[in-house]
């Protein structure tokens, strides 16, 4: 990551090679960013492209309810939960709850696989520049 203090323009300028892509720190989004300007270039950071997450944090929380949802819907998913929280549920109620939480957790680590997501390696190599602001 090369960076370059502008005094003209109060500004650096920020990019990377085609290998990389410049991510805003703490974002859950991979936009293949390679030059931009900023008041702060401790904000960004350089990422590989092979290094790019496959899905972002909301399209895994989304996938797993999907998953979810495939065998329990939602008016199912509160009953099982209304009847673990009374006062002393059922040992059919507490298998039905087991079961649940069993496939909830297959759900999670289906919804890891990249191949769920329709997204392929983001061509960096006609992006415009980006300016934040």
């Amino acid at each position: 990551m090369n960076k370059t203090y502008r005094e003209d323009l109060n500004v650096w300028i920020v990019s990377t090679d085609n290998n990389h892509i410049l991510h805003f720190k703490g974002s859950d989004s991979y936009s293949p960013i390679k030059r931009l300007t900023t008041a702060n270039p401790e904000d960004w950071e350089e990422i590989a492209i092979e290094d790019i997450p496959p899905y972002t944090i909301a399209e895994y929380n989304a996938k797993v309810a999907e998953l979810i949802h495939e065998r329990y819907d939602a008016d199912k998913e509160m009953s099982l939960i209304n009847n673990m929280m009374e006062a002393e549920p059922t040992e059919a109620h507490k298998a039905e709850y087991r079961a649940y939480q069993a496939y909830r957790a297959e759900c999670k680590q289906r919804a890891k696989d990249p191949a769920l997501y329709a997204k392929g390696t983001p061509d960096t190599e006609n992006e415009p520049e980006t300016t934040e602001g």
